[in-house]
């Protein structure tokens, strides 16, 4: 690499030395797709040495402007600001190795990136959840529904579950690998972050459900007839010869179940849900956050803001009375 490299030549080889180290399998593919489709075409012959603050706000709102797109319709926000994180995260280490001074696209160089709005996820009372259950009932969906709305497991957690990863004794799940796209296929991977690799506490439910799941295995995949390819042991939730249920195959067999039987929302939905009955329980938010793997319980706190705004008259209604049954003892007689 030449003493001044391009932005093009920098995020490049930022990509290949730094982010394939730290990142998933999806979520570098993700980062190569930005870099090509966007970062190369806008910046990439720009010196790195002279890429300036305006020159990063101009490319963003050049990417929200029409004709940005294959359709030729302007950016989405989330897309924008995808494009930022990338450049930004690269940018980052370019200043770390003192190839440049500062971070043009940071916001203190007066650089701000795009807002978006968040798309409103569903969250199932208990009714509704109690309601999806029963139509699942019979339907090789309704464990992993049972798993989702009870424990807040992930897609690719749950499919990636395996029988020894179950303690049905102490009724606890253990969240080690999860599936991960790559080249075309699926391949597993440890869990994003540190807090995502964890343990779950099930409900009798739940336990109970497994034990019967368990037992039908047996019978109908005797132990020793299609040995795992994996070489970890058998997978809980899996295709009737005991194969992986790859995750878009199983996102297309809920959708559709979900369309046939006229309910709404998504399979992560579910694991919203979860975490929102939780809440409204009176379960600690660090409880909740460690429960779900989320990387800090300020996360959480973000997610579920709108469960958490909700609460406010329930808390103030038992301050309230909290405080009139304490103070009777001091009213005059």
């Amino acid at each position: 690499m030449p003493d001044c490299p391009t932005v093009g030549e920098w995020i490049q080889s930022w990509l290949t030395d730094y982010a394939l180290l730290r990142v998933c399998g999806s979520t570098y593919r993700g980062y190569q797709g930005v870099v090509r489709r966007y970062v190369l075409p806008h910046l990439g012959a720009v010196p790195l040495d002279e890429l300036r603050p305006d020159m990063v706000q101009a490319f963003y709102r050049t990417l929200q402007s029409p004709g940005a797109s294959r359709t030729g319709e302007p950016l989405s926000a989330r897309t924008v600001l995808q494009v930022h994180v990338v450049l930004h995260q690269a940018l980052t280490k370019a200043v770390a190795l003192r190839r440049i001074e500062s971070n043009p696209a940071d916001r203190a160089q007066g650089v701000e990136r795009p807002r978006i709005r968040y798309k409103q996820m569903i969250s199932l009372d208990e009714h509704e959840t109690a309601q999806l259950l029963a139509h699942a009932e019979g339907n090789r969906l309704y464990l992993p529904i049972l798993l989702a709305v009870t424990t807040g497991l992930r897609r690719g957690e749950m499919l990636a579950l395996t029988w020894a990863d179950v303690d049905l004794d102490r009724a606890t799940i253990g969240i080690y690998r999860t599936w991960d796209r790559r080249d075309g296929g699926y391949e597993l991977k440890e869990p994003k972050t540190r807090r995502s690799r964890r343990t779950v506490v099930m409900p009798a439910i739940t336990v109970d459900a497994l034990r019967a799941h368990r037992a039908s295995q047996a019978q109908t995949r005797p132990p020793g007839t299609a040995p795992s390819r994996f070489g970890y042991g058998q997978l809980v939730v899996c295709m009737p010869d005991g194969t992986p249920w790859w995750p878009d195959s199983f996102s297309s067999a809920y959708h559709e179940f979900i369309r046939r039987q006229e309910l709404r929302g998504r399979f992560h939905d579910l694991r919203r849900s979860h975490g929102s009955q939780l809440i409204k329980v009176g379960v600690p938010i660090k409880v909740v956050s460690e429960r779900l793997g989320h990387a800090s319980t300020a996360f959480t706190m973000d997610v579920y803001t709108d469960v958490l705004s909700g609460m406010q008259e329930d808390a103030a209604a038992r301050i309230d009375s909290m405080l009139r049954a304490a103070m009777i003892q001091y009213e005059e007689p």
